[in-house]
């Protein structure tokens, strides 16, 4: 068995990073009212403004990641004029 080589092929590339991004992200806004009513009500303020602040991130920065993921596609596809 040949050891793999290290060319740089494993780096992640930023088109990568904002789609694992996007996705953790839209994964958050959905499963974050499950685990709201699992754990029921906050115990403490500390604990409401963290819940908060992390969904606002999650709503927030999933549409954003979406704008940016579609930009960059479409500044990719489109030709270079000559």
């Amino acid at each position: 068995m040949k050891p793999e080589s290290t060319t740089g092929s494993d780096e992640m590339t930023w088109d990568e990073l904002i789609s694992n991004l996007e996705f953790g992200l839209w994964s958050a806004v959905i499963l974050i009212p499950i685990i709201w009513f699992i754990q029921g009500e906050s115990v403490s303020p500390d604990q409401f403004y963290m819940r908060c602040g992390l969904t606002m991130i999650a709503v927030i920065g999933a549409p954003t990641m979406t704008l940016i993921r579609r930009r960059r596609q479409h500044e990719n596809q489109t030709p270079e004029p000559q």
